[in-house]
């Protein structure tokens, strides 16, 4: 938070962060800046989601072994 604070003090805007899925920081993040700033998340948050809503599928599609979620994620 205080690299993008003395950032945006000194004249300086990024366009984007990269965080987890926490949506305390994103709100922060909106009220110490004064633009439009975008989330993307990282890669291993995505790679966990992604893996717990496969497992969470299991019981609906077929063939969804552990194996074919870890090739997957």
């Amino acid at each position: 938070m205080q690299l993008l604070t003395d950032a945006t003090a000194s004249g300086v805007s990024y366009s984007t962060y990269i965080g987890d899925d926490d949506s305390a920081t994103e709100s922060r993040l909106k009220t110490l800046v004064n633009y439009d700033i975008e989330k993307w998340g990282d890669i291993n948050h995505a790679c966990r989601a992604l893996g717990s809503r496969l497992y969470s599928a299991r019981s609906t599609v077929k063939g969804l072994t552990p194996k074919v979620i870890g090739y997957r994620q």
